[in-house]
């Protein structure tokens, strides 16, 4: 009896190290992967990007179809500009109901960005991946100069202000921990080949 629990409490363990292995991949680089994988964005119906951000928690932005919001998330980033953190620093001045209410309209588009990156990775040539890592750890690197880093300190709102918030509009790795928790298995040991590829990469890039 003992050997079976000691068996069932180390699958357990080896499972949960497993979703926050792949979480710490999502919070690191969910953020530089929309610019790759989506169609034509489509133009927010408003120029302020405050506005489309709030409307990103909108109802109305959840009754839109799967193909829209990517669209239309890829186009509310490309407005925003280059830096990792806009899209996050302008997440942080909504309200609490409204920050939780982007989460729910977005975390099915994380996912999909993160699982194309991924599925991209995997379907290329052994011989042209660290090519496509390199450009990933590039990107990454760029935006961790460009903002804040996730789960950091409480920082700036929109106006350069402190914000005592803290950062809630952008991913943890317990929110992450959860959206990787519905995905299946074979999706989850993807996700697990490609963070430990990519840290086998950044091992070799410092020499």
């Amino acid at each position: 009896m003992d050997f079976k629990k000691k068996t069932v409490e180390k699958k357990s363990g080896n499972r949960k190290r497993t979703i926050v292995l792949i979480a710490v991949a999502y919070v690191l680089g969910i953020s530089c992967a929309g610019y790759y994988y989506f169609k034509r964005p489509v133009s927010p119906p408003v120029e302020n990007s405050s506005d489309a951000v709030k409307y990103m928690a909108s109802a109305e932005f959840k009754k839109l179809s799967a193909d829209e919001r990517k669209a239309y998330f890829k186009g509310v980033n490309e407005q925003l500009g280059e830096g990792r953190g806009a899209f996050f620093k302008e997440a942080s001045s909504l309200s609490e109901n409204e920050r939780k209410q982007l989460r729910e309209n977005t975390g099915s588009i994380f996912r999909s960005m993160m699982n194309e990156r991924v599925n991209k990775y995997f379907a290329l040539p052994k011989e042209e991946r660290s090519a496509y890592l390199d450009k990933m750890i590039d990107e990454m690197e760029k935006r961790r100069k460009d903002g804040p880093p996730p789960g950091s300190p409480p920082g700036e709102n929109k106006d350069g202000k402190n914000d005592r918030r803290g950062d809630k509009g952008g991913p943890s790795v317990e929110r992450m921990k959860k959206h990787i928790e519905g995905t299946s298995s074979s999706d989850r040991a993807k996700n697990i080949q490609f963070m430990m590829d990519m840290r086998a990469r950044m091992q070799e890039r410092k020499g």
